[in-house]
């Protein structure tokens, strides 16, 4: 339960560092010509803040998205043996919690990439400012077009493909190992 309500906090942190990009793509496009210099350092401010955020948290994220993951494969490995309703619907509900927890917090953490990305296309789309040098301009086209991604312990990117990755790997081995044991008779 404790890694269910850090991933709860995780999840909150997503959103508001989503938050955060929005309102910045939504002042970008307010001021015209735009100022590319206080632009790009407004952006710096909040990509540092990303990283570190995934620098503090990315470790206890690879430790809890692992234990939904590990609680994920026992309730699939144990739930084909149970033979009590109570004991089935515990362990569906317990299965069910972490599929739902490790799906938020994969798709949340994503999602700041996609926000990112749609402030990126909105960039590209900003006038060129006369009163500076163009090379400005393209700096921060430059900078926009890098990814800010939130990690699970600097090993991988969560994104969307991990979760489907994740869950199938976990399916398979439960399918695998629970084949692979002997059975009581």
């Amino acid at each position: 339960m404790t890694v269910n309500a850090f991933l709860i906090f995780y999840i909150a942190v997503c959103h508001e560092l989503g938050t955060i990009f929005e309102t910045f793509k939504k002042s970008m496009t307010l001021n015209s010509p735009p100022d590319y210099e206080s632009l790009l350092k407004e952006f710096h401010k909040r990509t540092r803040l990303v990283r570190e955020i995934d620098d503090e948290l990315s470790i206890i994220v690879f430790w809890a998205t692992l234990a939904n993951l590990i609680s994920i494969y026992y309730a699939l490995s144990i739930v084909v043996d149970l033979k009590t309703i109570p004991q089935i619907i515990t362990m569906l509900y317990n299965l069910t919690v972490s599929i739902v927890m490790f799906f938020l917090t994969c798709y949340s953490a994503s999602e700041l990439s996609d926000i990112v990305h749609d402030l990126s296309t909105a960039a590209h789309m900003l006038p060129e400012n006369l009163k500076m040098p163009p090379i400005k301009h393209l700096r921060f086209l430059f900078v926009v077009d890098k990814s800010v991604r939130l990690t699970v312990w600097k090993l991988f990117p969560l994104e969307k493909s991990y979760i489907l990755a994740s869950i199938g790997t976990i399916i398979t081995y439960a399918v695998l190992v629970d084949n692979l044991l002997p059975k009581d008779k």
